[in-house]
């Protein structure tokens, strides 16, 4: 009978095969943020990171190995990589959490090599901490409640939010004094906060602006709170300046999120729909959509065999459905949050504006002017099959648009009835369109001339 073989390293295709693995603790976000709807909720890694630093800051409890504490923060979550972050709320009970996660322990041990001493030792600390039984256990599992109220503190104080329940969850749970200590000073700062926070004066208004492509047409989209509790939206076509806007105060937005299933404070909502509009998180979107496009999304969540398709981006807006409905131009900003396993739309209704103010349009109608002359000015190549006819051409429609928008610029220093200012208003639209086409030919005259040059 052959003795046993001795532990070796795992070889560099098995180490790399592990390392590539742990990436998915990098990119897999907390549940627990997730459901509570923060916008860039920590990773796996970020809370198994800090256990690690606190395991050093500690000094070495009475009892208890740091060495071995460091490591154990740090492979405690390490199954997550395999079976994801389960949390009480996902329906799967603890002996088939428990089922999965030593399944995926034993495969991250054969992944390393079944005389591997890093999968022995992995294995080994995994095991160890889920008993719960030794002091170095003990102390990690405190490290893991600790880190995850200083993370929902912390949280507070981004989001303006309440993550009571946190604290809640971890109350005399908590088994040695140094863990206790931290967690009596976190305590301390919070309430220390939220007493200023009553004391604070308002914070500025929120002044936001970007533009968007929604399907193919630019928008300029902006957004701007009023004594910290009303949010106005306005969003302006940039191609036509067509303009819709609303205004919604607190309560309003807090009732849309309840409606929806997934309730947001104020707070939190606006500060998700700034990362949306700066589009710097993938986790929250926004997109425009007419009343046609957002039943079509309803009915597409409703129906419980379109949910493949409900994770598919939403098409460009679609005409009013014909079922008696009267037209309108409304229009709806939609915020995205994608979770982990869900996805929920947050609608913002969006009035368009029949009677544009008067100093807008002149303003408008001078940029145009500007931009038109600009097209004009711009070299056209003057090589080819004959491309003169077509500058020609080009420079009578930019001559004649120039006059329809003087026209128009003169006709609107004293807007009359509605009826004229509703043909002012077509008219710089149509000047808008046409400068598009202009620029488009020409381009297009462009191209063709240094075609033939080369």
């Amino acid at each position: 009978m052959s003795a046993p073989q001795p532990a070796q390293p795992p070889a560099a295709s098995c180490v790399v095969d592990f390392l590539s693995l742990l990436q998915k603790l990098k990119t897999t976000k907390r549940t627990g943020w997730i459901r509570k709807g923060i916008p860039q909720p920590e990773s796996i890694s970020d809370h198994m990171y800090r256990m690690g630093m606190m395991g050093i800051v500690s000094g070495g409890q009475p009892g208890t190995n740091q060495d071995r504490c460091v490591k154990m923060a740090i492979v405690h979550d390490v199954a997550e990589a395999i079976v994801g972050d389960i949390t009480p709320f996902d329906g799967v009970s603890k002996s088939e959490k428990q089922r999965l996660e030593t399944e995926a322990i034993q495969q991250i041990k054969q992944m390393l090599g079944e005389t591997s001493a890093a999968g022995a030792e992995i294995e080994e600390l995994w095991n160890e901490y889920e008993e719960g039984c030794s002091a170095n256990a003990r102390l990690v599992k405190d490290f893991d409640k600790v880190e995850m109220i200083l993370q929902a503190f912390e949280y507070e104080q981004a989001y303006q939010i309440n993550c009571q329940e946190f604290f809640d969850s971890t109350q005399g749970k908590l088994t040695t004094p140094t863990a206790q200590a931290w967690a009596d000073e976190i305590i301390a700062r919070r309430k220390h906060t939220q007493s200023q926070s009553k004391q604070d004066t308002p914070a500025p208004e929120l002044d936001v602006q970007a533009v968007i492509n929604f399907h193919g047409a630019d928008y300029a989209v902006h957004l701007t709170t009023v004594n910290g509790e009303t949010l106005k939206v306005l969003i302006e076509q940039q191609e036509d300046a067509s303009r819709w806007q609303g205004e919604f105060s607190a309560k309003h937005i807090e009732d849309v999120t309840s409606k929806t299933g997934s309730f947001k404070k104020y707070g939190v909502f606006i500060r998700m729909l700034i990362t949306a509009i700066q589009q710097t998180s993938e986790s929250v979107v926004v997109d425009l959509l007419t009343f046609a496009d957002l039943e079509e999304l309803k009915s597409r969540r409703a129906a419980p065999s379109a949910a493949g398709a409900a994770s598919k981006p939403a098409g460009p807006p679609a005409q009013q459905s014909q079922t008696g409905l009267q037209p309108s131009n409304k229009r709806y900003l939609i915020l995205t949050y994608a979770a982990e396993f869900d996805r929920v739309h947050y609608p913002l209704p969006l009035a368009y504006e029949e009677r544009p103010d008067p100093d807008r349009l002149k303003g408008l109608i001078r940029q145009l002017r500007f931009q038109l002359t600009e097209a004009g000015q711009k070299p056209a190549a003057r090589k080819g099959n004959d491309p003169w006819a077509e500058v020609h051409r080009l420079r009578e429609e930019n001559a004649r648009l120039q006059r329809q928008v003087k026209q128009a610029s003169g006709s609107i220093e004293e807007p009359g009835t509605p009826e004229e200012l509703a043909r002012l208003v077509e008219e710089v639209q149509e000047s808008a369109r046409e400068l598009h086409l202009v620029r488009q030919e020409r381009d297009l005259l462009q191209q063709r001339s240094e075609s033939v040059r080369g």
